[in-house]
């Protein structure tokens, strides 16, 4: 699921929201996909992990898809909620 994540992310780091008024500006637009491939590299580092592994990143993981969110972009909530079941499970 965080490779399929990752691989969303990716494809869809250039379709970021903008964020307040006005368009950003070409620089401003690479910025921020530098930015949203960062944090795919980071998700596909996790991936890359086992389970249990993962597990004890799970606060890292949930960054991730905060700071996603920060530069206007989302992972689908369905993924992002399998995600986060797959974790609460492990902890029980």
């Amino acid at each position: 699921m965080l490779r399929k994540a990752t691989t969303i992310v990716r494809e869809d780091s250039a379709n970021f929201v903008r964020n307040g008024a006005g368009w950003p500006t070409q620089v401003e637009i690479a910025a921020r996909h530098k930015d949203i491939i960062a944090q795919a590299d980071l998700l596909e580092s996790f991936a890359g992990d086992s389970f249990p592994t993962i597990a004890r990143h799970q606060l890292a993981i949930e960054d991730v898809f905060a700071n996603l969110r920060q530069l206007g972009l989302r992972a689908p909530d369905a993924l992002v909620s399998g995600i986060a079941f797959a974790l609460s499970v492990f902890d029980r």
